[in-house]
Formats: C-alpha cells, structure tokens, sequence
C-alpha cells in the first residue's frame, strides 16, 4: 500500500530531508533579537549552513545531482563546521562571562519569562508537544515558520519516519541498489560502501575548504562519481519505493497532513531564504 498522489509522495521526501536554510534562519533570527537586547547568541556565532550529513529519515545523504557536482563539487554538503563540542564549549565560555542578574536577563531574552505563554500541538500520533512563543527564539521560530505552531509541526509530525529506518535500509531493492552503488564507486577508484560513507570521506579530503571556495579537480570528480553511481544504481529510487511500502498504512491515512506540512515547509523555505538574505 503506498500514498495514491505524486504530491503525497513528493511531501514525505520533503518532510524527510528539511532544507538547512531553515535552521540557519532561525538562527539568524534568533542572534539578531539577541543583539538588541545586548547580547551574543552563540550558536549562531558556530553555525555553519551545510547541508545535514545524513537525511532525517534514513540515515543516508540526500541525493547529489550530476549537474551540481560538476559545477560544484559537494558544494554546501560539505564544509567547514564547528564541532559541537567546540560550540558548547563557547556557549558555556560566553555564559560564565555574565553576572547573575546578566544570565537571567539573557535567559528571559532567550526564551521569555518563566511564565511565558506557549504554543501547543497534539501530534498525529497523540503526542502532545510545546515551546514558548515569547522571548527571541519564539519570535524567531514565528518569523521563519508563520507561528510556533508551525514549528512544532514540522518539527514533529513527521518522526513517525524515523521509525522506518532500519526496515527501509533492509528492504531487499534497498540492498541491491546499494550494493550497485558501492561496485559502480570502486570501479572509479572510490572504496566507499554508500552515499553516506562517500560524503563522510569528502567532508575528510575536501571539508577544509571555505564554503565560498571553489571546488577542487579532485573534489569535483568524487562528487561526479558519486552522483552517477547515484543515478546509475538508482539507490534513492530505491529508497524512496521502500518508504512507501513499509510506511504505506500510516502515509495513507496522514496523506492530507503530509501535503499540508510540505505546503507549510515551502512558505517557511521562502520566509528563511528572505531573512538569510537579509
């Protein structure tokens, strides 16, 4: 059983693999209400807007088309960022710095008053989530998502996909595209067993670079090999068929909920892309 619509099918993808932009504007957002009210937002001060290493989903990278990694390599999928113990390091460095009365001031600017007003979602599932829609990352979260409630959303609506991990990565078609991959990668001189592994170990050859820099030869002929292997052994393709099997019963019944959110996750793309560029 698999959703009936090519837009049911096109919103789960979406939903699995949200843009980064989305994160970055947040951020962005965030440091800026942050800064008028006198203070740094560190996070942002380490944020580095590649793209995530692995998809939400599945625990594979989204797919690289031939065409970008001709022109650009790995382009923004790899890249310099900080690691996360470096930032938390930072955050906690830039706290410490602050009186008592200055770490409460920044924690209502952060997140609102103890007594903030919240948004809540009921999830499809039952679950129920909140977050504050005061202090600037509740007006942050507004401005790139329409409302808090569209965070919470997007944020959690889709876990259900989560769940399909290991029975995706073990689906029969799955494992025989991704062994094709693999045997097409070696034959270009690249001994990496998935997309995943081939993105971690050009994060390690090539990851040095500023994101603004452009690719090197050899970067540009690993990512054209591995978009062809892509496209040859037809590995996400593949994915893509086993998600809608093994999720079928779930996905159909949350079809229209699916194609909202993606609808929501657009209209919060373009509203991210505005800031980011602002």
């Amino acid at each position: 059983m698999t959703p009936a619509s090519e837009e049911a099918r096109a919103a789960i993808l979406a939903l699995a693999s949200p843009p980064p932009e989305l994160v970055w504007a947040e951020l962005k957002a965030t440091a800026n209400c942050m800064a008028e009210a006198g203070f740094r937002f560190v996070p942002y001060e380490y944020f580095t807007p590649t793209m995530a290493s692995t998809s939400s989903l599945i625990g594979v990278t989204s797919p690289l088309s031939v065409a970008e990694a001709e022109k650009r390599g790995y382009g923004t999928k790899i890249g310099s960022p900080a690691s996360a113990g470096v930032a938390d390091e930072a955050y906690e460095h830039y706290v410490a710095t602050l009186t008592a009365a200055e770490q409460r001031r920044y924690q209502a600017a952060k997140d609102g008053p103890a007594s903030a007003e919240e948004a809540t979602v009921r999830t499809s599932d039952g679950a129920v989530v909140s977050a504050a829609v005061e202090g600037c990352r509740g007006r942050a979260r507004a401005a790139v998502f329409g409302s808090v409630e569209n965070f919470l959303r997007l944020e959690y609506e889709p876990q259900y996909l989560l769940s399909l991990s290991d029975r995706v990565l073990d689906n029969r078609d799955v494992k025989r595209a991704v062994e094709e991959y693999e045997s097409l990668m070696r034959a270009a001189g690249y001994p990496v067993g998935n997309p995943a592994e081939a993105r971690q170990i050009a994060q390690e050859m090539f990851g040095s670079r500023a994101l603004s820099d452009p690719p090197s030869a050899a970067e540009r002929a690993m990512a054209v090999s591995d978009a062809e292997a892509q496209q040859q052994s037809g590995v996400y393709r593949a994915i893509e068929q086993a998600v809608m099997t093994e999720g079928g019963q779930w996905l159909n019944a949350n079809e229209q909920l699916l194609v909202e959110l993606a609808e929501v996750q657009r209209a919060s793309l373009r509203r991210a892309n505005d800031i980011i560029r602002a």
